[in-house]
């Protein structure tokens, strides 16, 4: 039952991260950052359940393996793994940041749940943050 179990929290975070960069592809950050307020804004999102929390990042970080281009970002990681988190009813926030290199601009998403990182913030300490979306 646990592998079955598994399996679809997996086929979950594959789909989520396609729905995420589908949106980053299709629509302006403007509106991302609407729905995403609209969708995390509900009154039954508790506090982080670490278990759950880490059972479902895994699940991620592990379908973002099978994506089919180059490489998954950390944005749309983060995004998929806020909208899985929101429909189990967890609250979470997802981090922007920026750095300078050499006059190169990069830029960092990241995730965390009540202070408790989850998705690449251990690249944080490197950005200075800009935005954070609840």
């Amino acid at each position: 039952m646990r592998i079955v179990r598994a399996g679809w929290l997996f086929l979950e975070a594959l789909i989520a991260i396609y729905f995420a960069k589908s949106i980053l592809f299709f629509l302006p950050f403007k509106k991302i950052r609407m729905l995403i307020h609209r969708f995390s804004n509900r009154e039954d999102l508790k506090n982080f359940d670490v278990l759950e929390g880490k059972r479902v990042s895994a699940a991620v970080l592990r379908a973002r393996r099978f994506v089919l281009w180059k490489r998954s970002y950390c944005l749309v990681n983060a995004l998929a793994l806020h909208w899985m988190l929101t429909r189990r009813g967890i609250q979470s926030s997802i981090h922007l940041g920026v750095s300078k290199k050499d006059s190169e601009l990069t830029a960092h998403a990241w995730i965390e749940s009540d202070g408790t990182p989850l998705i690449g913030a251990e690249l944080k300490s490197q950005f200075t943050l800009i935005a954070s979306l609840k």
